[in-house]
């Protein structure tokens, strides 16, 4: 097949023209996003209102007559203009619709019914018998000028290549119409076909091509790279050199049936009752067995010391439900937390059996550093359940297993990678509990799961979900009080509550549970972690406390809200910063954020561990100003340190000549930070920004 190279002059392409204001419809969005970057003419990105949009992820082109919308987490169109108060009707420069007139007098024009649905059929008008193609003077103009002429399966797809400033055309009515229009025109052109992902769109780029072959022209078939069709292809992004050639024989190969039905009878299915891996001591059960579960809340409220203190009775056979004076094993799965530093001192602290706690790590001879993937790697999982005796699996974070080229905010590859994962929970000998943890992003709401970060397929599939919040102190108590209180987490309440249990009740008793600073003997010293302890029922539930969530204000940036995340993460205790950047990125923080919102903070950054060891590692820490000064306060602080610096070297006295870059100064005792990686720099590379390893372009800010 002869290639096609899709070159045009930029003089090619057309003005928008038409009945109402051109642009109208691009202006009216554009106006109502936040985060809005101009891409050139036509072309912005901005925050999808959608969904918790940090990073702009919403794609808007204007077209001849309307825009096209892409969404890049997987929004529908109709959910976006929904969120922004509008219809789809507002996609369209007149909301009456789009009007194409051909010019053999054909008018076609394409609405939206009453409901906002668009209609399936054309509303045609004028010489309906004809049989001219549409744009017929530019494509006989682009024909003569020895240009690629583009064809595609109806006018909104022509106007989309237009955009581009190439020459396109489509028939009449569609697909399956190829028959009825005059393709002479087109006689010795250079032509590229753009056939629509689907069986109507393949048979109708098959007509055409045959017709386009007798009349003696260079043909080349493609697909768009993203989405159905052509206006798909370009609403995210793409250009035409970026299509996907189809080959011949993938036009013309007959499908072969891959899926069949199967009828199973329900007299042949054998019931069985729930099992409970954890009872409450009325027999009422919290999480079942063999099943995917949750357990999700915000940052920094206790879910990783909740998989620490399950694991743990477990492992010992203290779990009130089936593995009562049955200890079984566990997969721990939680691949960004260090397991020296954090994951086996925090087991240990909750009194886990480490003989029968597992790492998972996967072994692959294709990839250096293969990690587990969901849903390629559910087959290995499954054996590994059964040869070890497994209980239960934590997934911490559930999100970092699924396979990087799926998007888990679009509920069917959600459910690609997990349905798959809880039926094999439940075919395990063991009837091994899954239990992933998630996060619940920073929108307000009073139902748990509708909090959950990612797809609502997440909430459709669990069969059971644990939700945990920091509840809010006594209002009745003055502060020294609350910290004056034995034990509770030096006042700090926590609930759990059940917010989803598909075969058991949900109006389970809420537990009320503190997380407790521990020590535990390492052969190198000391180690300082925390451990979950529940101490009893909870007059309010999760889902009282976060209906009490404000929504976020106009005003607020988001580095007021990392400085938030930053207080309740490092009030009165060290955190190593490969722990901060794992919670921050499970936050939706960029690091970038936080290290600005550290600096406002005043944060301390201590190197622990002995010089040359393995154990070093640098932590932040804040003192009790930082933890609770506002953002005024800090700039004063740190530009009061900037006027009685230290040089450029660290020497006191000396005023330094060098001149560095603001955002790389910190505050008074703590070490510049790398601009790539975040961690202090030493005096020696203070001036260069990064340690002479680090890649900047390595680290998104």
């Amino acid at each position: 097949m002869t290639s096609t190279t899709f070159t045009q002059p930029a003089t090619n392409k057309p003005a928008p023209s038409g009945p109402a204001v051109a642009g109208a419809a691009f202006d009216r969005l554009v106006s109502k996003l936040d985060g809005v970057r101009q891409r050139g003419d036509g072309r912005a990105v901005a925050r999808c209102p959608a969904h918790d949009d940090r990073n702009p992820s919403l794609s808007v082109t204007r077209i001849e007559g309307q825009v096209l919308l892409h969404c890049f987490a997987g929004c529908d169109a109709a959910d976006v203009v929904a969120a922004l108060s509008l219809s789809l009707r507002d996609l369209y420069d007149d909301s009456a619709g789009a009007a194409y007139r051909y010019d053999d007098g054909r008018m076609v024009h394409r609405g939206l019914d009453l409901s906002d649905i668009p209609r399936k059929t054309f509303k045609q008008s004028g010489n309906t018998k004809g049989g001219a193609l549409y744009r017929l003077e530019r494509v006989t103009a682009a024909v003569a000028a020895g240009q690629v002429v583009v064809v595609v399966e109806g006018e909104k797809d022509v106007h989309a290549v237009e955009s581009l400033g190439y020459t396109a055309t489509s028939n009449a009515m569609g697909a399956g119409k190829a028959h009825k229009a005059d393709w002479t025109p087109l006689r010795g052109a250079t032509v590229a076909i753009v056939a629509d992902r689907d069986e109507p769109g393949i048979k109708h780029a098959e007509q055409v091509r045959d017709i386009l072959a007798g009349l003696g022209c260079t043909v080349t078939v493609w697909q768009a790279k993203t989405g159905k069709d052509i206006s798909d292809h370009i609403a995210a992004g793409h250009g035409l050199p970026d299509l996907v050639t189809v080959e011949p024989d993938e036009l013309d190969k007959p499908e072969t049936p891959t899926r069949r039905l199967k009828l199973t009878p329900a007299s042949t299915i054998k019931p069985r009752p729930v099992r409970w891996l954890w009872e409450t001591a009325d027999g009422e059960g919290r999480l079942p067995t063999g099943s995917l579960t949750l357990a999700v809340g915000r940052a920094g409220v206790g879910k990783s010391q909740f998989a620490a203190w399950l694991t743990a009775r477990i492992t010992t056979g203290n779990l009130p439900g089936v593995l009562w004076q049955a200890p079984r094993s566990v997969i721990y799965s939680a691949s960004e937390d260090s397991w020296e530093m954090t994951i086996v001192p925090r087991l240990m602290a909750a009194g886990a059996n480490l003989d029968r706690v597992f790492r998972i790590d996967v072994t692959d001879d294709e990839e250096a550093h293969a990690r587990l993937t969901l849903p390629s790697d559910i087959s290995l999982l499954e054996h590994a359940i059964n040869d070890h005796q497994v209980g239960l699996v934590v997934c911490d974070p559930l999100l970092s297993l699924i396979d990087g080229g799926l998007n888990d905010y679009r509920a069917r590859e959600v459910r690609q990678a997990l349905e798959p994962l809880g039926t094999m929970a439940d075919k395990t000998t063991t009837k091994a509990t899954i239990l992933g943890l998630a996060h619940f992003t920073k929108a307000s709401g009073s139902d748990p799961l509708n909090l959950v970060s990612g797809s609502a397929a997440f909430g459709q599939i669990i069969r059971g979900a644990l939700a945990f919040a920091k509840e809010d102190r006594d209002d009745d108590q003055d502060e020294t009080e609350q910290f004056q209180q034995p034990g509770n987490g030096q006042g700090v309440k926590y609930v759990m509550s059940t917010i989803k249990n598909s075969v058991g009740r949900e109006d389970l008793p809420s537990l009320e549970y503190s997380i407790e600073p521990y020590s535990i003997d390492t052969p190198e010293g000391e180690s300082k972690v925390s451990r979950l302890e529940f101490v009893g029922t909870s007059k309010r539930s999760v889902k009282d406390i976060i209906s009490e969530f404000p929504a976020r204000p106009k005003n607020t940036t988001d580095r007021d809200e990392a400085k938030e995340f930053l207080r309740d993460l490092l009030d009165g205790r060290d955190v190593p910063v490969k722990d901060i950047k794992k919670e921050a990125q499970d936050a939706g923080h960029t690091w970038m954020t936080i290290r600005r919102a550290a600096d406002d903070l005043g944060a301390r950054k201590v190197k622990r561990g002995k010089p040359g060891e393995d154990g070093q590692h640098w932590v932040w820490t804040l003192t009790p100003e930082g933890a609770h000064e506002d953002a005024e306060d800090a700039h004063t602080r740190t530009g009061e340190h900037l006027r009685g610096s230290v040089s450029t070297f660290g020497s006191q006295g000396s005023q330094g000549s060098g001149v560095r870059d603001s955002r790389s100064l910190a505050p008074l005792g703590a070490p510049l930070a790398c601009r790539a990686c975040g961690e202090p720099l030493d005096p020696v590379h203070a001036d260069t920004g990064t340690h002479p390893t680090c890649d900047p372009s390595a680290y998104p800010n």
